[in-house]
């Protein structure tokens, strides 16, 4: 018997496809992405069911609500969200920073492809952190992923601003998501899914009345005097102070005056 990952679930990533990828329609950004993704996903669901969990789910061509664009796979997970663009092109590429070029043998050198992909890329994932943001999910990773599904491709990469997956290396990258530490919960993926999926961020039940709120605390002793006004009952002792004193004052006086007379 073969060694078995103990990374692999019984259960593994939930795939969920939208109508519009049924029905081969799509927004005009995903049209190239679309017709890749129809061709590939087949061969390429596998790698990622034999690593991930189902705490991962993969949207299909889902849309952002309010608008015409249809992300090709986003795939969420504790880890945070990867925006996929599939792509199915052969020859020879390089990824440099925002810059996609493709090898021209003529010219014996790389020049600007007439679509920028990186540029693409990173434009599917801008659209969907501004679209988490406008509701009140901001996701701290939100990262452009472009995954070449045709095994002749070669594209050379210069720290590209998306990341570039070649199909020889679709394990390695699935396999780095479930070693990576989580940095959503489950109430917050709850919440991510819910508003990709359906176009709204669902409400979660309210905890109970005063458990948001931390613990009283007792009122420290001041380190100053405290001064109180006066009520009715002080202000006539204090009269009755004055008055016995001018009494005595008074006596003494008196005295005094009787003992020089005398």
């Amino acid at each position: 018997m073969g060694h078995q990952d103990p990374r692999k679930r019984s259960n593994p990533v939930k795939v969920y496809e939208h109508a519009s990828f049924k029905g081969a329609r799509g927004g005009p950004l995903a049209r190239g992405p679309l017709a890749a993704l129809k061709k590939r996903l087949p061969e390429i669901l596998p790698d990622f069911a034999s690593r991930l969990s189902d705490e991962f789910i993969l949207l299909v061509n889902y849309p952002l609500a309010g608008t015409d664009i249809h992300i090709p796979l986003i795939l969420t997970g504790p880890p945070g969200i990867h925006v996929i663009s599939p792509l199915d092109l052969r020859g020879s590429y390089r990824a440099r920073d925002m810059d996609w070029l493709v090898y021209n043998i003529d010219k014996r050198a790389f020049v600007p492809a007439r679509q920028n992909l990186v540029a693409r890329a990173v434009a599917y994932a801008v659209a969907v952190r501004k679209y988490l943001d406008e509701r009140g999910l901001s996701v701290q990773v939100v990262e452009p992923v472009m995954l070449f599904t045709d095994p002749t491709i070669s594209v050379d990469t210069a720290r590209p601003r998306a990341r570039v997956v070649i199909r020889a290396g679709i394990q390695q990258y699935v396999y780095s998501l479930s070693a990576t530490p989580a940095l959503l919960n489950q109430e917050r993926l709850l919440l991510v899914n819910t508003t990709l999926a359906r176009g709204r961020t669902p409400t979660l039940p309210r905890p109970a009345t005063g458990s948001l709120n931390p613990p009283s605390r007792p009122r420290p002793a001041s380190t100053e005097i405290e001064t109180k006004p006066l009520g009715p009952r002080g202000v006539t002792l204090g009269w009755l102070l004055v008055g016995g004193l001018v009494l005595l004052l008074l006596i003494a006086a008196a005295i005094l005056l009787a003992l020089v007379a005398f």
